[in-house]
């Protein structure tokens, strides 16, 4: 009996990871039909699967299908990062937002998007990743383009290939001024944003860099009143990813 038990729990396991790997890339929207034709399960088990997992945060459920959800994100994120770099991490970047009074947060690449890694809360004020494991379009963010201005040419590429949406009225969708910003942020080593995700706030963002001038991540501080003057916090920015770079390991982290 026993056997039998573990033979149907396997069987289970089997399914349940068959649908989360049906999802080929991190923008894959799946009705169950096509879920059941790339797991080659029943469309009753497909979608009794998918429910299951939506429930959980780990399938987000949209009118034409499901995307994967920003539990498996977060997961990912926990497992990809060993403890020592959570712990430096978290411990510079509380030390940046208690310098400025502004949210800090530490991003990398994941596709097209910028991802946020940790985030230490200030003063009330919008910012654009609101908690670990949520996404952004990397081009309308200063996190995305200190990102992209240090990282390998074939990433910025595909963002322009995804297409440059516009979420705000402030937000750069021509290819060619992208590119100007992205040059811009290679000479000065900083990224500034105004209202490109969240109206009446500005963002510095600088990256995080390995001995090879690769990045690793990108830290900003968000959420500052767009009338202010961000480049005030340029030095401690820079202080805090010298800071963060220490902690990080370029074998397991870079960005490729």
């Amino acid at each position: 009996m026993r056997t039998n038990e573990n033979n149907v729990g396997v069987s289970v396991i089997d399914r349940i990871i068959s649908v989360l790997h049906a999802f080929g890339e991190p923008g894959d929207v799946l009705g169950v039909s096509e879920l059941a034709r790339r797991t080659a399960l029943p469309k009753s088990t497909a979608a009794r699967i998918a429910a299951g997992l939506a429930r959980h945060g780990f399938l987000d459920r949209r009118p034409e299908g499901f995307r994967l959800g920003e539990r498996l994100v977060q997961l990912g994120e926990r497992a990809a990062r060993p403890q020592p770099f959570q712990e430096g991490a978290q411990q510079a970047i509380a030390d940046l937002q208690a310098a400025t009074g502004y949210t800090v947060q530490l991003a990398t690449l994941e596709g097209a998007d910028v991802v946020c890694v940790a985030i230490a809360r200030g003063r009330a004020g919008a910012a654009p990743l609101t908690r670990p494991g949520s996404r952004l379009p990397a081009h309308a963010t200063a996190l995305g383009r200190a990102l992209l201005a240090f990282a390998p040419e074939h990433l910025t590429k595909r963002v322009l290939a995804r297409g440059l949406p516009r979420l705000s009225a402030q937000t750069v969708t021509q290819p060619g001024r992208f590119l100007e910003q992205l040059a811009q942020v290679r000479r000065t080593g900083v990224a500034y944003e105004c209202g490109e995700t969240a109206a009446g706030t500005a963002c510095i963002a600088t990256p995080v860099l390995d001995d090879e001038r690769r990045p690793l991540a990108a830290v900003a501080v968000t959420g500052i009143p767009a009338d202010a003057d961000p480049a005030r916090y340029t030095a401690a920015l820079r202080t805090t990813a010298l800071q963060l770079a220490r902690h990080l390991s370029a074998e397991s982290l870079k960005i490729a």
